[in-house]
């Protein structure tokens, strides 16, 4: 699977934006964005776009928030500071609509067991 950035949003207006000119296999969406919340908007854009797959690109490494965004119908998460390789590994893991949790996630939803499993 060849990956390839067919554009970029800084905000949730310009996710929108986007959205309506590319429909991408998979959107990368962070949780802190200048005008909202990527865990709020995740289900906002499934409700519109029920073939889109999210995988969740973020510094936020907190159990709600992970826990947020997963109940929100993201199908991966993603730490900013993990290598390119283990990105790219999320977006191919995502795409086929698989689920995907960086290792740093997984050891933090492992140690809390109310969390959503992989």
């Amino acid at each position: 699977m060849t990956l390839q950035v067919i554009d970029r949003a800084y905000s949730v207006e310009g996710c929108w934006q986007m959205l309506r000119s590319a429909l991408p296999d998979v959107l990368l969406l962070d949780v802190g964005l200048p005008d909202g919340d990527g865990c709020q908007l995740c289900p906002e854009l499934l409700r519109h776009y029920s073939t889109l797959k999210i995988l969740m690109l973020t510094t936020y490494a907190e159990i709600a928030v992970i826990q947020r965004a997963l109940d929100g119908g993201a199908l991966g998460y993603v730490l900013k500071n993990s290598t390119s390789e283990k990105i790219h590994e999320g977006i191919r893991t995502v795409a086929p609509r698989e689920r995907f949790l960086c290792d740093k996630v997984q050891i933090l939803l492992k140690n809390h067991p109310t969390s959503v499993s992989s």
